[in-house]
Parts: C-alpha cells; sequence; structure tokens
C-alpha cells in the first residue's frame, strides 16, 4: 500500500510541477498573474503532493534498506534523479512566488527547467521499472 501510495502522490507532483513551469513561462496574463496562477498550483497540489511522495519514500527505504541497497541497486541511480527533481520542484516554487509579488517580470529558464525536471523524472521511472542493475 506504501509503494502506492508513493507512486500516486509522484504522479500528482509530477504533473503538478510541470503544470506551474508551463504556466510560468507560457500561461495567460502577465507576470505577476501567471506567477498567482502557477503558485497556487504549487501550494495546493505540487508541495502537499511532494510531502507524501517523500514521506512514502523514506519510509520505504526506511522499512527495507537491505532490498534497496544491496540486493537491488538500481536505488544507486534513482536517489540522485529524485534529488534532482527535488531541487528543480523548489527552484519553480520560488520562481512562482517572485513572479507572484511581482519581483520577476520573465519566467527566464522556467520552461527549460521543467524539461530537465521531466527528463530526471523520466529517468526515476525507468530506473524503478526496468531494474538494470
Amino acid at each position: 500500500m506504501l509503494i502506492a501510495l508513493h507512486v500516486i502522490a509522484d504522479l500528482f507532483w509530477v504533473g503538478s510541477i510541470l503544470s506551474v513551469a508551463l504556466l510560468l513561462a507560457r500561461g495567460p496574463g502577465d507576470a505577476q498573474q501567471r506567477g498567482a496562477a502557477a503558485r497556487l498550483i504549487y501550494r495546493s497540489i505540487a508541495a502537499p503532493s511532494f510531502g507524501v511522495a517523500f514521506l512514502a519514500g523514506v519510509a520505504l527505504l526506511g522499512m527495507n534498506p537491505t532490498l534497496y541497497f544491496k540486493a537491488t541497486h538500481y536505488m544507486h541511480g534513482k536517489l540522485p534523479l529524485a534529488l534532482g527533481v527535488v531541487a528543480l520542484h523548489h527552484v519553480l516554487g520560488a520562481r512562482a512566488k517572485k513572479m507572484e509579488a511581482g519581483e520577476l517580470q520573465e519566467a527566464g529558464p522556467a520552461l527549460g527547467l521543467g524539461l530537465g525536471l521531466a527528463a530526471l523524472a523520466i529517468g526515476s521511472a525507468l530506473l524503478v521499472v526496468l531494474k538494470p542493475f
């Protein structure tokens, strides 16, 4: 059940944070309006689902570290990719906050950050599904 919770939370998290990136870069309205819309999604969906995914993931690792770090080795590749997704999540959230506050007038690299986040998330999922090592 915990694995299902982790996967479902990941789906909501990654989908919503990609929506944040897209809204920042290409959403309707001026920068402040795009920031407000992106931040609403960030606060109401992306951040809570990240919290659930993170806590479920930590619980899974804590319950059976031998499985994830000795019996199978894919986690050695998955964790750095997942940490990259976490980092980009926070960068996009900060950019949304600054745009909403009027501190930034352009989304800057938001779309590229979103594409990078998507690539890292895809890599992470592939490692878990394929378990290549």
